[in-house]
């Protein structure tokens, strides 16, 4: 999307690097599925990070933007800039993320409880962190799902009524 309608999108390497480490970050994931407090840890941690590339992915965008706003626009351009703007920079991107490293470290909290007890309350214990990393990951992907759900209609919106015209 952003190679379509921003005259500074990301290079291919850095499409590539950003790939890649998500590819390990999932292959890690997939590796300790018996080991909580390492999965929320890690997941903590994965969303500190999450949060610093988020943010230097909406500096690229609004930097892009900005150069892009600068050339001559079509009606149609204009329009889809303006939705991709409300979507990266007014939608908030990165209150979600720190309330996913919340929930996640609330997991890690009771993860890291349960290594300190034994028998049924460790159960219990490791079982709460297991479900509130669940539920987190999926409420979260839920809401960003919807957001990009929003973002392509208002696009395809925009394109469709200026190809009527």
């Amino acid at each position: 999307m952003w190679a379509l309608w921003l005259d500074n999108p990301f290079t291919k390497q850095e499409i590539y690097t950003a790939m890649f480490g998500l590819s390990v970050v999932l292959g890690l994931l997939l590796a300790f599925p018996h080991r909580i407090l390492f999965l929320s840890g890690f997941m903590t941690l994965y969303f500190l990070f999450n949060y610093w590339t988020q943010w230097l992915a909406n500096d690229h965008f609004f930097r892009a933007l900005q150069k892009t706003k600068k050339g001559s626009l079509s009606i149609t351009k204009s329009k889809v800039l303006n939705v991709m703007d409300n979507f990266w920079m007014n939608r908030p991107q990165l209150a979600r993320i720190v309330t996913m490293m919340f929930f996640s470290s609330v997991a890690f909290d009771f993860a890291l409880a349960g290594e300190f007890h034994s028998g049924r309350q460790k159960t219990l214990l490791q079982l709460a962190s297991y479900g509130i990393l669940i539920i987190d990951i999926l409420l979260g992907e839920i809401v960003i799902a919807l957001w990009r759900h929003k973002l392509d209609q208002d696009i395809a919106t925009v394109t469709n009524s200026e190809e009527e015209n």
